[in-house]
């Protein structure tokens, strides 16, 4: 998907959602949340923009990809996935100063890696080792090459690998882990997932953190007790409680992280 196609279509959907606010709260409030919907939008595209001239400048490739189409006949989709988005570098950044980890005792962990925009990034803080886990084969192949891209570019790097799997079958390690997913798929997959890493965390406690960006699925790990939540931060701002119920509708939390209850 090309930059102005994605620009259109998340453009169009805030659109629709400011008109659905107007309808659920009125004019002035919908105007509130509209402006600040409209400050987000324009953040988060301008930060896209800045991390495509690093995808040019890099010669890597770690732009949005919906997959999975006639433009990619050979594409296998996950029944529960959900389409690659890129993490942008201050987005990411935000995460990591909340996670507050000694990232040279972790192993970064990125469930459905796509591309592996998270892994170029995360190479930067100091981790012990890099782990991707990505269904779609094609995006995985991707991610290996931006890895090797920049190791051949002279750039230093610890461990990596690159696994082509179903995020249900892979085996947490015995390490201390920084899980990081972006929406990577639903509701089923996640419950599996989570009872993966609860029965590792059982047979061996140690610290584990979880962030999960646009959690659209929060409530599986609210829901885990192995897990606690320990930060999140809200999409949208809102007046008054029932905007508040409203700013989650229409942007809810934009990241959250949890933290190992054991270890």
């Amino acid at each position: 998907m090309t930059f102005y196609a994605s620009f259109g279509d998340k453009f169009r959907a805030n659109i629709g959602a400011v008109a659905a606010m107007r309808r659920d709260v009125g004019l002035a409030a919908g105007l509130v949340l509209a402006v600040r919907l409209v400050i987000s939008f324009t953040r988060n595209q301008l930060s896209y923009g800045r991390d495509r001239l690093y995808d040019i400048r890099t010669g890597v490739d770690t732009v949005h990809d919906r997959g999975v189409g006639a433009e990619y006949p050979g594409d296998v989709a996950h029944l529960d996935g959900e389409y690659y988005e890129r993490v942008t570098k201050s987005d990411f950044k935000r995460v990591m100063r909340r996670a507050q980890v000694p990232v040279q005792d972790f192993t970064f962990i990125d469930l459905g890696c796509g591309k592996g925009a998270a892994l170029l990034l995360a190479r930067e803080y100091g981790f012990q080792e890099l782990v991707g886990v990505e269904y779609n084969a094609r995006l995985a192949d991707i991610a290996q090459k931006n890895l090797a891209t920049l190791r051949s570019g002279g750039e230093e790097s610890p461990f990596v690998s690159v696994i082509t799997a179903d995020a249900c079958d892979f085996s947490f390690p015995d390490a201390p882990s920084l899980v990081f997913m972006y929406n990577p798929f639903g509701r089923a997959t996640m419950d599996v997932v989570l009872g993966n890493l609860s029965r590792s965390l059982t047979e061996s406690p140690r610290p584990v953190v979880v962030v999960y960006m646009n959690p659209v699925h929060a409530e599986a790990l609210d829901q885990c007790a192995a897990l606690e939540r320990v930060a999140g931060e809200p999409q949208h701002q809102t007046l008054g409680r029932r905007l508040r119920r409203l700013g989650h509708r229409y942007g809810g939390i934009d990241w959250v992280v949890y933290r190992a209850t054991t270890g």
